[in-house]
């Protein structure tokens, strides 16, 4: 985890990081491994979900369709 915030917008905490494999990241390799992202924190691990998509829509084009 590079970093983390409360998301008042979406009403959770939000954490980024990096996610690094030998053969690069794709979408392929994101959405196959979908159910498998775990981010420990103090020894907890927590499901998590990695995406390309930016967190920030400063034009609310995603609420708009």
């Amino acid at each position: 985890i590079s970093s983390g915030a409360y998301g008042f917008s979406l009403g959770a905490s939000v954490a980024m990081g990096y996610v690094y494999h030998p053969d690069g990241v794709t979408t392929d390799l994101l959405s196959s491994n979908e159910d498998k992202w775990e981010i420990e924190i103090a020894c907890e691990r927590y499901k998590a979900e990695a995406s390309f998509r930016a967190f920030f829509d400063p034009g609310g084009d995603r609420v708009k369709g």
